[in-house]
């Protein structure tokens, strides 16, 4: 794991790793929000996803597929007003 210093002063946390032959690098976030307690426990997850055989990119983006999914969105509720009002069939205004 380190920690990227971009000339502009940005510092971000940067965690290499070996996956399927291939050398990958995957972002832990940027420093401060990103505390080095928290790059380091996510640094610890990610390696244990890849000693299970598990890219741990992959599995990060199923994990944000999975919160999109849920997520409550205007159409959402606009589908589900429409479902539960009563059908005005042959009714003039």
């Amino acid at each position: 794991m380190s920690l990227l210093v971009k000339p502009g002063g940005s510092k971000y946390w940067r965690f290499r790793f070996r996956f399927g032959g291939k050398q990958h690098l995957m972002a832990f976030g940027v420093y401060p929000d990103v505390s080095l307690a928290d790059a380091r426990k996510k640094r610890e997850e990610a390696r244990k996803l890849v000693a299970a055989g598990i890219d741990p990119r992959e599995h990060k983006r199923a994990v944000k597929e999975e919160q999109a999914k849920e997520i409550i969105t205007f159409e959402k509720v606009a589908r589900e007003w429409a479902r539960n009002q009563p059908k005005m069939v042959g009714r003039s205004c």
